[in-house]
């Protein structure tokens, strides 16, 4: 099913593995660079960050940055149909010890729209938070620089956290985001 969507030429650039046929990681979506481009956003001082999914986790606001910009044209320009949308990457979530997200589905109010949820991966030295998809059974440890993706219906929660902090940007692919802004 993902690899209607990811294009194939893309793919042979990569390694990637489907987890299910609903389910993909990509590896080293991102590279060093544009990880450490992001951690000094992350470490700026006058950060704020705010509670997120009834204070389960934090998130930073990061739509001013040109990375983000950046990463969004990246996630775009492995789209198969260039009539997706591409649209995310304005937070940073950052998951402490016991921090987690319970089970929820990724398109809400935008279930006609919102076809993919997916998030990348700054960093994997902490341990817990693992992505788990209920439905399938299936846990994913995060791997630094990868990105899973998944259909935006499909159940999943991120596993408490043990020891660490990890770090991750979520984003979510649309048939048409036009809709979101009426």
């Amino acid at each position: 099913m993902l690899n209607n969507i990811v294009d194939v030429d893309f793919l042979n650039t990569k390694k990637y593995e489907h987890i299910k046929d609903n389910l993909m990681i990509i590896y080293d979506f991102i590279d060093k660079k544009e990880v450490d481009e992001i951690y000094k956003i992350i470490n700026l001082e006058n950060n704020t960050w705010d509670y997120s999914y009834g204070k389960f986790s934090k998130y930073l606001a990061v739509e001013n940055f040109e990375i983000f910009n950046s990463l969004t044209n990246k996630v775009q320009n492995i789209l198969k149909n260039s009539n997706l949308t591409t649209s995310g990457f304005h937070t940073i979530h950052k998951f402490e010890i016991n921090d987690m997200i319970p089970e929820h589905i990724d398109y809400g109010d935008h279930y006609d729209n919102m076809l993919y949820g997916g998030v990348i991966y700054l960093n994997d030295d902490f341990d817990g938070g693992e992505l788990y998809y209920t439905e399938y059974d299936v846990s994913i440890k995060p791997v630094a620089m990868a990105m899973a993706l998944h259909p935006a219906d499909a159940p999943h929660m991120v596993k408490p956290i043990n020891n660490g902090i990890r770090y991750s940007l979520p984003f979510f692919i649309w048939k048409d985001l036009s809709v979101v802004f009426k």
